[in-house]
């Protein structure tokens, strides 16, 4: 006892606010990272186990350790979730269009937040001062700041995801909509014809595959047909969506040829996407401007023009 007396009193308050702070920051550092890695590796286990599961049908059970790093990320979020409804309201809307539908997401997402923050700031706090010679005070500053950037590149990832999920199903609706067609007046029902739409797609479109599958599985549960097809439009995000379920819908509810509605439907999103290709394509000569402006004509003028200038600096410099 005397010995770890004399040892820490030895130390000094200098030590103690230097050498020790920076020995606790380096271990929560290390934890806090530790645990990241951690919650990385136990989402992908669990994707490929889904993977084999869907394979082999083999029931897929989580991770131990994906379920406790959930249990750890639901508990932060305690401290950053919102008391607002419209802000949980906007980034469970979020969430659900890029693809998470589970009911803890929410406060999955706002732990994993508060997550990257500290692990930002505490990786911040332990690297500054090896590699900067900074005040406490700036050290602190800056570490706040890491803190923000880590926190912002969750919903930044999250941005990009729902960008990115959105394109795809856009992207493979027109398909989708084809084999519809082909299924509805090879005389399948809706739901039948969903469902093999779902199977025929799976490979080229998984995205949109998981929806319609989704779709069919509220139908055999028992929910309205109208109201699957608008929780598939709610659960996109999509305008084409939810104009093709509202259509599907009505055409359903009076009776209509939904082998026709499909058909006209289908013929109108081709040309709507034709459009917008269109349009794209007339601002290309618009968006060329800039890198005409700044990388060719700099270029161009120097080849044309410099031989010139070198020869009229030589003749006026004799």
């Amino acid at each position: 006892m005397n010995t770890f007396t004399q040892l820490f009193s030895s130390w000094g308050p200098d030590i103690w606010s230097s050498d020790l702070l920076f020995i606790l920051l380096a271990m929560v550092s290390v934890f806090i990272f530790a645990m990241g890695f951690l919650l990385i590796l136990s989402g992908i286990n669990v994707q490929l186990r889904r993977r084999i599961a869907a394979v082999t049908g083999d029931p897929m059970t989580v991770l131990p350790a994906f379920e406790h790093m959930s249990r750890l990320m639901r508990f932060l979020s305690v401290f950053l979730m919102p008391r607002r409804t419209a802000a949980k309201d906007h980034v469970r809307k979020q969430l659900l269009y890029a693809g998470f539908n589970s009911v803890n997401m929410v406060s999955i997402y706002f732990g994993a937040k508060l997550f990257l923050f500290l692990l930002f700031f505490f990786a911040a706090g332990v690297l500054l001062p090896i590699l900067f010679v900074l005040s406490k005070l700036q050290i602190l500053l800056l570490a706040c700041l890491s803190g923000y950037i880590g926190a912002l590149l969750l919903s930044i990832w999250l941005d990009w995801r729902v960008n990115v999920r959105q394109k795809k199903l856009r992207f493979a609706l027109p398909d989708a909509l084809d084999l519809l067609v082909v299924c509805v007046e090879s005389g399948l029902g809706i739901a039948p014809a969903i469902q093999r739409v779902a199977e025929e797609i799976d490979i080229s479109h998984p995205e949109l595959a998981a929806e319609l599958e989704t779709v069919n599985a509220e139908m055999r549960a028992g929910l309205d047909r109208g109201m699957a097809l608008a929780s598939l439009g709610t659960r996109t995000g999509l305008a084409e969506i939810r104009g093709f379920t509202s259509l599907l819908a009505q055409t359903m509810q009076f009776g209509g040829s939904i082998g026709a509605t499909l058909r006209v439907y289908s013929a109108d999103f081709r040309d709507r996407r034709l459009q917008a290709a269109e349009e794209q394509a007339a601002k290309v000569s618009t968006k060329m401007i800039f890198p005409l402006v700044l990388c060719i004509f700099p270029s161009f003028f120097l080849v044309a023009i410099g031989p010139a200038v070198i020869a009229l600096m030589d003749a006026f410099s004799k």
